[in-house]
């Protein structure tokens, strides 16, 4: 059987982007930035989407995503 690795919270993709909460919930605001979703309250974040940074910005299924950079 295939294991399922944890979601990640807002401080842990925070932490690991090295962008604060208020960056992550204005993104969201405006659909764009890593993907997540709301479990109850909270948002939680697949690591996959989050991973690897800037990367995951730009590839995120939101509309209005951040172009790459070169």
């Amino acid at each position: 059987m295939t294991e399922v690795e944890p979601l990640w919270d807002i401080n842990q993709v925070s932490t690991y982007l090295k962008v604060p909460k208020a960056t992550l919930y204005g993104w969201r605001g405006k659909k764009y930035g890593p993907p997540a979703d709301r479990v109850g309250r909270h948002l939680r974040y697949d690591r996959q989407d989050s991973s690897p940074g800037r990367k995951a910005l730009a590839r995120s299924t939101h509309p209005l995503s951040i172009p790459p950079t070169n």
